[in-house]
């Protein structure tokens, strides 16, 4: 919070500090005195702005991963809003400062010399111009900064996605490990592999392994649940009773169509009529014997399907017990046979999944973006230093040299 604090104060009130350095100046009269504050002031404005646009975002992020706030897969989008954050937040202190510089330097100039005398009018002018035009040029070279700033964070999301590749290579274990110095890994392995070791952790874990691998069994779990369904047998007996339903239907039907068959070649009087009579009777009783035979066996399938469908609903609740119990009876012996597999080995294991050693090996060889943000830092004080400036003969403003000298 202090970094925070200096690094606001100081991006804030760069009029504020030209100020006390001018009055130091007048009451000391010893200009060596104020450079000695200058050079604390700017070890620490340096010291805070490093923090801010460094370890501090990560800090916040690490803060996030532990309180749960945050997932590790969100580590990254929360860096990159937090910088994006930043890089607005000196985009509107670079406001605040012009703002507030170039009132407070016209105001000194108005303070200085307000008197009527025309040549001391036309200083004043001259003064008040001077103002302007410093931060006009200051405006622009401090939204360079910000622009610089936002390179800078780009190239830290590369240096993060390629230590990312290093953690979750040798680390993907424990993510808390990613957050903590060098020298603080090892310890914090211990303190993970501690946790995830003891009885009901381990138990836990096993637990989630049968969890996953249970699609696998689960086919011959139901399969032998099925081999003791009644569905075959309750089937099998419906399906009699209906079979004898069906001859009974075909039988029936067959009567009818022989009664009307007969009924047909009396009222058609056939021994005395032409032979179209019998061939016409002859027809309409194979008509009848079809449609007995459509309907009935349209009947029996109908039959046998409700007959299946209630058989296997009557059984559902004892396939479902079945299965639930073979379930439970095999993650219990799997996981007990896991636990005692995995927990003589638990801390060896534990410690090889994550291997701080291969894993700082690796960020080593990526180098580092401390030196760019050191020199961002360091360029940005002195774009300040030189934006409170003042000719110490006339007390005016001085006019930064180059727009161009503070935006590399």
């Amino acid at each position: 919070m202090m970094h925070n604090f200096l690094l606001t104060s100081f991006l804030v009130a760069p009029a504020d500090a030209a100020l006390l350095r001018r009055t130091s100046i007048e009451s000391s009269g010893d200009p060596n005195k104020w450079d000695k504050m200058d050079d604390f002031l700017e070890t620490m404005f340096v010291i805070a702005c490093k923090w801010k646009h460094g370890k501090d975002v990560n800090g916040v992020a690490a803060e996030k991963l532990k309180d749960g706030d945050i997932k590790p897969k969100e580590l990254a989008s929360f860096n990159a809003k937090t910088q994006s954050q930043n890089v607005a937040g000196v985009k509107r202190a670079c406001g605040l400062i012009v703002a507030k510089g170039k009132k407070n330097c016209r105001q000194s100039c108005a303070d200085r010399l307000g008197t009527m005398d025309s040549k001391v009018m036309e200083q004043r002018a001259d003064c008040d111009k001077t103002c302007v035009k410093r931060y006009s040029e200051f405006e622009k070279s401090c939204n360079s900064k910000a622009d610089n700033l936002k390179m800078l964070y780009d190239a830290k999301q590369k240096m993060a996605a390629a230590k990312k590749e290093c953690y979750e290579g040798h680390c993907s274990k424990f993510p808390t490990v990613w957050m903590k110095d060098s020298g603080d890994m090892s310890s914090e392995v211990d303190t993970q592999c501690k946790k995830a070791c003891t009885e009901d952790r381990v138990k836990v874990t096993c637990e989630h392994k049968f969890a996953l691998e249970i699609d696998f069994t689960m086919a011959k779990i139901e399969s032998a649940c099925q081999a003791d369904s009644d569905v075959s047998k309750c089937f099998s007996k419906e399906k009699e009773s209906l079979s004898s339903d069906h001859e009974s239907c075909a039988s029936g039907g067959k009567t009818d169509c022989g009664g009307s068959f007969d009924k047909c070649k009396t009222d058609g009087k056939i021994d005395d009529t032409h032979k179209n009579a019998a061939e016409f009777c002859d027809e309409r009783k194979k008509m009848c014997l079809e449609q007995v035979d459509e309907k009935c066996l349209k009947s029996h399938k109908g039959d046998l399907e409700k007959a299946k469908n209630e058989c296997e609903k009557k059984d559902s609740g004892r396939q479902k017990k079945c299965v639930s119990e073979k379930t439970k009876e095999k993650e219990e012996k799997q996981v007990a046979a896991c636990v005692e597999k995995k927990k003589p080995t638990c801390d060896e294991d534990c410690h090889a999944s994550c291997n701080t050693d291969k894993m700082n090996t690796c960020l080593g060889n990526l180098g580092s973006t401390s030196e760019l943000t050191s020199e961002f830092c360091t360029d940005f004080w002195q774009l300040l230093h030189e934006s409170s400036e003042v000719d110490p003969e006339t007390g005016n403003p001085i006019v930064l040299l180059s727009t161009s000298n503070n935006t590399h």
